[in-house]
């Protein structure tokens, strides 16, 4: 493997006979060769410079020197992880103001003898859509996230069984029943809410690849390291029909056979991969 100080020649070739890092990058797995790989380390800090191309992150330090750190995201025409987290929280933000309006249009409904028009059907809000098709690779924040479920059902439920409670002439106990919701399954969702952000950025991490592909030294920043070893099949070239994200880079797939599918995972042209 080669070292931080060294200038080499490398051919890059690509077969089952070698082992490969795979590691992911919004969502997509990715593969480099080994003999490009120096050293795998927690994203450090980075200080960034002007004038540099958006996914040129900046420099940091590894193995006491400085390296120029790419964002892989950015290399795939994605937001970055910083960016993203961003999103996510003003997305959430949202989604909060969205079930506060949610119970006052409730409580209007049912103290001033308005028919109850709320979203009853938790997946078909706009909070319930994202949160069905919402992924993570992060343990931690999947169990996070399965903690809005219950309160989440339960409050648009409440709508389904206020009605009921009218329809029977009950709207005292219609009332009560709001009131109990607010103060329970209300409160813990939007506390889940508040807490989001802390937790998404607690959760999250990042790791820095740094690599030396016989040109060039530098680091490419990854959401997650996935697995090392070598592959079941390589195909050299990318089917016609197959669109890839930099497909720039890619030309060559590694296939894994796992226990009920073939796991496709894009190898990187090292000869492509540089500043």
């Amino acid at each position: 493997m080669p070292t931080a100080h060294d200038t080499i020649t490398l051919k890059h070739t690509h077969s089952t006979e070698i082992d490969y890092l795979v590691f992911t990058a919004s969502n997509t797995l990715f593969a480099l060769p080994y003999y490009i790989l120096i050293k795998i380390v927690d994203c450090p800090q980075c200080t960034s410079l002007p004038n540099m191309p958006s996914y040129m992150r900046g420099v940091v330090e590894l193995m006491g020197k400085p390296v120029i750190l790419l964002d892989m995201r950015k290399i795939i025409g994605n937001n970055s992880l910083a960016e993203e987290i961003d999103e996510l929280t003003a997305t959430i933000a949202t989604r909060k103001q969205d079930h506060l309006n949610w119970i006052n249009k409730l409580k209007d409904s049912v103290y001033n003898v308005k028919e109850i028009t709320v979203e009853t059907n938790p997946h078909k809000c706009a909070f319930g859509r994202w949160y069905d098709t919402f992924k993570t690779e992060s343990i931690n924040l999947k169990n996070f996230m399965k903690r809005f479920d219950t309160p989440h059902k339960s409050i648009h439920n409440l709508a389904v069984e206020v009605k009921k409670l009218i329809e029977q002439g009950q709207r005292g106990n219609a009332e009560e029943l709001i009131l109990h919701a607010e103060n329970n399954e209300l409160r813990l969702l939007i506390g889940l809410f508040d807490t989001f952000e802390e937790t998404v950025r607690s959760f999250t991490y990042e790791y820095a690849i740094m690599i030396n592909n016989g040109k060039q030294q530098f680091a490419l920043a990854v959401d997650g390291i996935s697995s090392f070893g070598k592959f079941d099949e390589v195909i050299p070239k990318l089917p016609a029909s197959m669109r890839v994200p930099a497909d720039h880079l890619v030309e060559t797939i590694g296939r894994k056979v796992l226990e009920d599918r073939l796991e496709d995972i894009l190898i990187i042209n090292c000869d492509n991969l540089t500043l």
